[in-house]
């Protein structure tokens, strides 16, 4: 308590010695989780709220301070002396300047809604004026259920971040048009790995062209909508797809399950000028003959292996061993299982700064055609080229429909799985 009323001390003092021009009205400013927008989050997730000032024209003018929450509790207000306490009051009395964001609570709090105000009035009395009032607010919802969502906008890329109680298990990534899906069902902070992109595309496209419709939590999972163009070219659309998808965590076995459905429609049937269509791809890192922590030279990364099932066959892809595999066993139900691994890369011997082995993750996509008779194929690439760089996609998976196809419209049952890797704990 007194460390923060000899801060406002110090800034006050600072404020007088200030001769810079500002705009005419203050700039206030509150955040919930680093956020302005209204948030939903568990009943077991911290909420911490941050304020911010820039007075402008007022700087220096006395004022009431307001931090104020309207709370299912009913209203409750921060005092710099006592922290929060129920009632409206004013935090602070005394003249505006410059602050940095700041923080006025770090908690959970119990289920319900709240909304919380961070307000200046420059009558000094006690009382909200509300003719001289500048205020910023934001909402917050606190859930019971046992799943949450976080929305993060990090440098223009946004996120959904999945939580179960207070573990974040996956990460839906809305980057330009791309709809990727990273799991992270273990504990290991460094524990992710592939990468899942949801969404068709015609060799050689850049992918973009997706839409997320919605994504929501509920007492059993997280479901998310999503639909878009099929990408083909770089910046063209061949048709348009769909997908709904439900996923859940189980925190005792570390595993992520997902299941739902996705269509594709076509503008045409496919040819030797569209190539085939790529119904998803898997992105990951294969590292070959690099040097490793535990010494010596060896092959790690982000997976070990593909292991594929289908109508009748089963094989083992091994990225370095056939770096461009497309088999011609066709099949309408395929089993696309990327193995985990433990990356245990050193990068400090190849050059770059150090860092730690971390447990990968399993990624296991399963499509089932419900369009009879449709064949798909499976199909692998590894960029030997980067086949030592650490920080690359150099892996890229996917399934096909082959060009020869005469349907436009395709339906699947899709399921996920995704397993923290043994040792992960």
């Amino acid at each position: 308590m007194p460390k923060i009323i000899s801060m406002l001390i110090v800034l006050v003092i600072m404020s007088s010695a200030n001769t810079s021009v500002y705009a005419a009205d203050p700039l206030l400013d509150i955040k919930a989780n680093s956020l302005d927008e209204p948030i939903t989050v568990a009943h077991t997730q911290n909420i911490q709220l941050s304020i911010e000032l820039t007075p402008g024209s007022f700087y220096g003018t006395n004022s009431d301070w307001w931090i104020v929450g309207n709370t299912p509790f009913g209203w409750y207000h921060f005092n710099v002396g006592t922290s929060w306490s129920p009632g409206l009051s004013v935090a602070y009395q005394g003249p505006l300047f410059d602050l940095a964001p700041y923080q006025v609570l770090n908690s959970t709090l119990p289920e319900g809604t709240y909304y919380f105000y961070f307000g200046v009035d420059s009558v000094v009395n006690g009382s909200p004026d509300m003719d001289n009032i500048y205020y910023d607010t934001v909402s917050v919802i606190v859930s019971q259920d046992s799943y949450s969502l976080e929305e993060v906008n990090v440098n223009g890329i946004f996120e959904y971040r999945f939580k179960y109680q207070d573990h974040h298990f996956m990460t839906l990534v809305d980057d330009n048009g791309t709809l990727n899906l990273r799991p992270h069902p273990g504990t290991d902070i460094n524990g992710w790995g592939s990468s899942w992109y949801l969404q068709p595309f015609l060799p050689g496209a850049m992918l973009s062209h997706a839409s997320i419709n919605s994504v929501n939590h509920s007492n059993t999972g997280i479901s998310v909508d999503a639909s878009g163009g099929v990408s083909y070219g770089v910046s063209s659309t061949y048709g348009t797809w769909s997908v709904r998808m439900e996923f859940s965590y189980n925190e005792a076995e570390k595993r992520i399950l997902g299941a739902g459905d996705y269509t594709i429609s076509l503008l045409g049937t496919l040819s030797s000028t569209t190539g085939d269509l790529n119904l998803f791809k898997i992105a990951s890192n294969y590292l070959d003959n690099v040097p490793l922590l535990s010494g010596g030279i060896g092959d790690t990364g982000d997976m070990d292996r593909a292991d594929v099932i289908g109508d009748g066959f089963t094989f083992t892809w091994i990225p370095p061993d056939q770096p461009s595999h497309f088999p011609s066993d066709m099949s309408d139900f395929l089993s696309i299982d990327v193995i985990g691994n433990y990356n245990e890369v050193d990068t400090a011997e190849q050059g770059y700064e150090p860092i730690l082995a971390a447990y990968k993750p399993s990624l296991k996509v399963v499509l089932t055609s419900q369009n009879p008779g449709l064949h798909m194929i499976f199909g692998g690439v590894y960029d030997t080229s980067k086949s030592d760089l650490f920080y690359e996609d150099n892996v890229g998976i996917t399934p096909l429909i082959k060009k020869e196809s005469t349907e436009t419209n395709y339906m699947f049952d899709i399921e996920f799985l995704s397993e923290a890797l043994p040792g992960d704990n």
